[in-house]
């Protein structure tokens, strides 16, 4: 049936590859929406986020699992430092210095603590 066409689709896994065997796990609403939000932080689906705890006890974070939204929140808070070495050569006043610092850590916390549960 080879109409000219190369076969599109997923490849087909080798053996020792496929994942033929599964385990029900039931969660509580609260505890699902938990682990659906730490999974999708680290561009996992929760199956595949479980798997990972289960087998290594940790997530590896590469380069490829960074949401578009993480980078964007780490580009702006370069931008803020910028801006803020960019204050101190002016020789801005220490008031203002402060206020700016307080309020990056402010911001590196909350992206810890949205994207990651972590609590600096």
């Amino acid at each position: 049936m080879d109409n000219g066409h190369k076969k599109t689709g997923r490849r087909k896994l080798p053996p020792d590859e496929l994942k033929g065997s599964s385990i029900a796990t039931r969660f509580n609403q609260a505890d699902r929406v938990a682990l659906e939000k730490r999974a999708a932080s680290v561009g996992m689906a929760p199956s595949t986020f479980l798997r990972e705890m289960a087998l290594r006890g940790k997530i590896e974070i590469s380069e490829s699992t960074l949401t578009p939204e993480f980078i964007y929140e780490v580009n702006m808070i370069g931008k803020n430092l910028n801006q803020l070495t960019r204050l101190g050569n002016m020789g801005t006043r220490r008031e203002d210095w402060e206020i700016s610092v307080e309020e990056t850590a402010r911001i590196c916390s909350e992206i810890l603590r949205k994207g990651y549960g972590l609590d600096p």
